[in-house]
């Protein structure tokens, strides 16, 4: 398996409209346009046995642990409250191929590459998901 050249989400808190985490939300992660989970990991070398739980929980703050997506994989994710309510779809995230950080294909965020995001250089972030 190789490594991650992404770093899409990296202590991902989202909020609601009033800015207010949302503690103990999951997200589940989705191969796109399907049913069927799809793992993330907690490292950039997506190590076999490094994969995050599926669904992830955030903790009492509402702050999720890194996530690292699989090169080439588009994901559609779901994230649910503590109660398990739908608070939003975010769909086709991902990198549509590996090839070059800077190809951009339509429908697809264009995210900080991992040296971005160590160096704290990145030009594109995920911005706060809002209800």
């Amino acid at each position: 398996m190789s490594a991650s050249d992404r770093l899409p989400l990296i202590f991902f808190q989202p909020v609601n409209g009033s800015g207010v985490p949302y503690p103990l939300a999951t997200l589940t992660f989705y191969l796109q346009n399907t049913t069927t989970l799809e793992d993330t990991f907690d490292e950039y070398t997506l190590t076999p046995g490094n994969e995050n739980a599926n669904p992830l929980p955030a903790d009492g703050d509402g702050r999720f642990p890194p996530i690292f997506l699989q090169p080439g994989v588009i994901y559609d994710i779901l994230l649910k409250d503590s109660t398990g309510a739908l608070i939003e779809t975010i769909e086709d995230v991902g990198t549509a191929s590996t090839a070059a950080a800077t190809t951009t294909t339509a429908g697809i965020v264009e995210l900080a590459t991992s040296a971005e995001a160590r160096t704290g250089t990145d030009t594109g972030r995920v911005p706060p998901i809002s209800a």
